[in-house]
């Protein structure tokens, strides 16, 4: 997708902005990558985690799993990827929602209206008039985030000259 511009929620109190994905087979999920925008510096020193939901009737709906942790500290626009924290997770065939975390600075999530799937962005915050979760489009907006799971094997490094690359995959 082509980065068409940004959007963040803007509240001041917190809240989620995120892309459902249907997954036919299972995969382990080891990062999330997410394109932000912090030119003008307004998110500098934010703490950003990225949060896994299931889907359950068609909502997000309970946490099972978040990427490390990341403070902002460049002043760019740019594609991010954290690491799942603790490590990959196995997710099952199904549908999940990856939604990005704003804090009280608001986010510049990325986003691009090439190729929009509609009713699989979701956003929610505190004082959201649509509770507990609404799709961007009930806002009107047409898009689909720049937030990309990435799965398959974690890259292994041995730590010593005697382990192969078998026992990477163990």
């Amino acid at each position: 997708n082509t980065l068409d511009g940004f959007l963040g929620i803007g509240a001041g109190n917190g809240g989620l902005i995120g892309q459902q994905y249907t997954m036919l087979n299972s995969d382990d999920l080891t990062s999330v990558s997410f394109y932000l925008g912090n030119s003008a510096s307004q998110m500098i020193n934010d703490s950003i985690v990225v949060t896994i939901y299931d889907m359950v009737g068609g909502l997000p709906n309970a946490v099972i799993a978040q990427t490390d942790t990341l403070v902002m500290t460049d002043i760019v626009d740019s594609l991010y990827t954290m690491p799942i924290q603790g490590g990959s997770i196995n997710l099952a065939a199904g549908d999940y929602m990856v939604a990005v975390n704003e804090g009280d600075s608001t986010l510049n999530l990325g986003y691009s209206n090439t190729v929009v799937t509609p009713v699989t962005t979701w956003l929610t915050w505190p004082t959201s008039p649509i509770l507990p979760w609404a799709n961007s489009e009930a806002f009107g907006f047409n898009i689909s985030y720049i937030i990309r799971p990435n799965f398959g094997p974690i890259a292994c490094v041995p730590s010593a000259s005697t382990v192969t690359d078998a026992a990477c995959n163990t």
